[in-house]
């Protein structure tokens, strides 16, 4: 009998403090979004909302489950293997608040590119994987028992695997895109850098913790040792959404920074160009003045010096202009969630 409760309860246990963690950072990440963003848009605030009462609803559920099969039922070994109602219904907060973040970062993809290719295909992988979890809650309260949990294995399967595809596919736009918007200047490059950190391990975790599940629940059958990825995932995926809201103002901060310096150094080498001395043409002088072949080969010579400077204020000028544009692509990308 120890051994049964170690590879069932035990485990069972280790996954609600684990998800005990990371549900208390998701509520600090929570209180300052509301008090860092209070202008934000609503939907970003709706989604906020939206993943706070699932998170609360699935971890609830799951106390009340620990609750009714270790202090209610203590002792009735037949009551710990009964299926109860409010064992679908918290995996199934859990799949649907993945399912919300995982939509909000396609949108996030289409508003970077403006290309409904990607961004559908995540939505549709994202779609999968929600409804194959769902479908799973169902047939695992028809089964009744937890010791017939592995039947599922196929539907188990599907989700878990359109789920790690569908975080993999966010990584990797996320990244391509900003990597795209990299302009040359040090400090605002740093600060996609910074960007694409934050994003390769919100998709590293959570795709960690799906696969985690996988490998668990088909290799350890008749243990509880898969809730180790599963009961957790879903507040990674709450975690990281709030910890990129909640980062723009550092990367905000950063990108105006860079971008003030960068404008300094482009206005300086305009006004150098502005303060250079042009001389006039060489065939006007000739013509109003009537001066020797020698004063024309120095006004010739002048002419020669000025194109190098009229050159850099083209430069300068074109330089600028892709900077303040890039600007305002980073600073949207910025404002609508991508990161910090």
């Amino acid at each position: 009998m120890p051994s049964f409760l170690d590879n069932t309860y035990g485990s069972w246990l280790v996954a609600l403090f684990l998800a005990n963690i990371l549900y208390g950072i998701a509520l600090l990440q929570v209180y300052l979004y509301f008090l860092w963003y209070p202008k934000d848009s609503w939907y970003i605030k709706l989604i906020v909302i939206t993943l706070t009462t699932l998170e609360t609803m699935q971890i609830t559920l799951f106390f009340q489950l620990t609750y009714n099969y270790l202090i209610t039922n203590f002792g009735d070994h037949t009551a710990l293997l009964v299926l109860a109602w409010s064992n679908g219904a918290q995996l199934a907060a859990g799949y649907l608040s993945a399912f919300v973040v995982q939509m909000y970062f396609g949108y996030t993809i289409y508003q970077l590119r403006r290309s409904k290719l990607v961004s559908f295909t995540v939505w549709i992988i994202a779609l999968s994987a929600v409804t194959s979890g769902l479908a799973q809650t169902v047939i695992s309260s028809r089964l009744r028992t937890l010791d017939r949990l592995g039947e599922t294995w196929p539907i188990s399967t599907m989700q878990s695997s359109c789920t790690v595809a569908c975080d993999v596919l966010i990584t990797v736009a996320l990244c391509w895109d900003l990597n795209e918007m990299k302009i040359g200047v040090k400090r605002a490059d740093q600060t996609l850098n910074f960007l694409m950190a934050i994003i390769v391990n919100r998709g590293a975790l959570t795709a960690v913790a799906a696969i985690l599940n996988l490998v668990l629940f088909i290799t350890l059958p008749g243990t509880f040792w898969f809730c180790i990825g599963l009961t957790p995932g879903s507040k990674l995926y709450m975690n990281s959404l709030l910890a990129t809201l909640n980062a723009r103002q550092r990367a905000q901060t950063h990108l105006d920074q860079s971008m003030s310096l960068s404008s300094f150094h482009l206005e300086n080498a305009d006004a150098a160009r502005r303060s250079t001395v042009v001389t006039l043409d060489p065939r006007d002088y000739s013509a109003n003045t009537g001066t020797s072949n020698s004063s024309m080969s120095k006004c010739e010579d002048e002419e020669a010096h000025r194109t190098p400077s009229t050159t850099l204020g083209r430069k300068t000028g074109r330089g600028l202009g892709d900077l303040v544009f890039k600007k305002s692509t980073l600073q949207s990308s910025i404002t609508s969630g991508i990161g910090p």
